[in-house]
């Protein structure tokens, strides 16, 4: 069944204002625990976590974690995974649309900006290491420019079913996406203390803390300006 285009793009956009919502969730997929030692430095700790998703260097990674880098690997594959279901929520696309999500998250982690400080041991055995982080540019304008090209692109063809509508409304999202962070603009530079905790199952286990990996998926993205536009455009539909 056939559905009017003007009937579905408050359904997009009320998807990916959940899928911010939602994405810094995804991040606790990569398994950023490692056995505590007598010499563990959370600093290097917190850089190879970055380093594997950012920079998909999983040596350090893997050794601190005492784990393979194929295991470290997989890891990010799953954190890819969970990144792309969160953006497509209960939206059905085909496996070309999903696979060219995956590359579009793959190329902004790649994109991250940061560097890590020297940790501090704090009093209740937990680490605070001080990340800088630069912001990348991704989202800023980007639903504005999507429902425009999409317009453009649709505006001469019969209506499009919900298949074929959601297809071509993220390819084209995922189009626009790409081609600013190709420009690899920054804002300014945040601090993000992260806190490099006991694990609540183990205390002989340091895992980074939930709200620190929010923190930092916050600070090296602009989610809060989609967030924004989603929600502005969403009010005027």
């Amino acid at each position: 069944m056939k559905k009017s285009n003007r009937m579905l793009p408050k359904r997009i956009l009320c998807l990916i204002f959940i899928f911010c919502c939602t994405l810094t969730l995804s991040a606790c997929s990569l398994s950023d625990i490692t056995k505590f030692f007598s010499d563990f430095d959370a600093s290097t700790y917190t850089r190879s976590f970055l380093d594997a998703i950012c920079k998909n260097d999983y040596t350090e990674y893997a050794k601190i974690t005492n784990s393979t880098e194929d295991e470290a690997k997989q890891e990010y594959e799953t954190l890819l995974d969970n990144s792309v279901t969160s953006l497509l929520s209960t939206v059905t696309v085909s496996d070309e649309t999903k696979q060219k999500i995956r590359e579009m998250f793959h190329s902004i982690y790649s994109k991250w900006n940061y560097e890590v400080g020297e940790a501090t041991k704090n009093d209740d055995g937990s680490f605070s290491v001080p990340v800088t982080v630069r912001q990348l540019t991704a989202f800023k304008g980007s639903l504005t420019a999507t429902t425009k090209r999409f317009n453009e692109r649709t505006k001469d063809s019969a209506d499009l079913d919900d298949g074929s509508y959601y297809d071509l409304h993220y390819q084209t999202f995922i189009e626009v996406i790409n081609e600013t962070i190709a420009k690899g603009e920054y804002g300014d530079e945040t601090i993000v203390q992260v806190k490099v905790v006991p694990s609540s199952s183990d205390s002989n286990v340091y895992e980074i803390d939930s709200e620190s990996i929010a923190a930092l998926y916050n600070a090296a993205m602009d989610l809060s300006s989609i967030q924004e536009e989603a929600a502005s455009l969403a009010e005027a539909e």
